[in-house]
């Protein structure tokens, strides 16, 4: 397993991507699934904290497209 990106690879609004990997479950010897996320970057924002302003960007993770032995899921959208 490979670690994933925590936000996007390039800081500019537009950019997306798109990681692969595989998760394991613990306790489980056949617990090994797929793990797809994709990342978008959305805007540059403004943030005030007592600090002062700092520019931001607003961006989504969707992991949409994960496997799970989770009986009870309907959806794997998160």
């Amino acid at each position: 397993m490979k670690p994933l990106p925590l936000w996007p690879e390039q800081l500019v609004p537009g950019w997306s991507g798109f990681y692969r990997d595989r998760y394991q479950v613990v306790g489980y010897p056949d617990g090994d699934y797929y793990w797809g996320l994709n990342i978008t970057a959305l805007q540059w924002e403004g943030v005030s904290v007592p600090a002062g302003q700092f520019p931001v960007l607003k961006y989504q993770n969707e992991m949409s497209y994960f496997e799970s032995n989770d009986i009870f899921r309907v959806a794997n959208y998160r």
